[in-house]
């Protein structure tokens, strides 16, 4: 059975629609990202994170996406912090090795 008329336009116009709630969703996504970077994580003390959290809720952007997008910058702070400690570390055992072997 093949798909009947009616239904092709409104898939592509479901299509187009989803195209642009996606680059919206990016848009919002990325704000929320820069202003978590600037302010930190609590909406309370981060104005600029709450208007951008009120923003993608007058978008009707899911509340799944935006704590995805928290998480993902906590994850990306963890990862830089591990790795200024790991050069800290193997700078400092660095140090050590040479005022132990002179």
């Amino acid at each position: 059975m093949g798909k009947r008329w009616p239904d092709i336009p409104l898939k592509h116009r479901k299509g187009r629609q989803d195209v642009k709630k996606g680059k919206v969703f990016t848009k919002i996504s990325r704000e929320i990202f820069t202003t978590f970077r600037k302010g930190g994580d609590d909406p309370s003390v981060n104005a600029s994170l709450k208007a951008a959290i009120a923003k993608a809720k007058a978008a009707n952007m899911p509340n799944d996406n935006v704590e995805r997008t928290i998480k993902k910058r906590l994850v990306t702070l963890m990862v830089s912090f591990m790795k200024i400690l790991h050069t800290r570390d193997t700078l400092d055992t660095g140090w050590l090795s040479i005022l132990k072997g002179s």
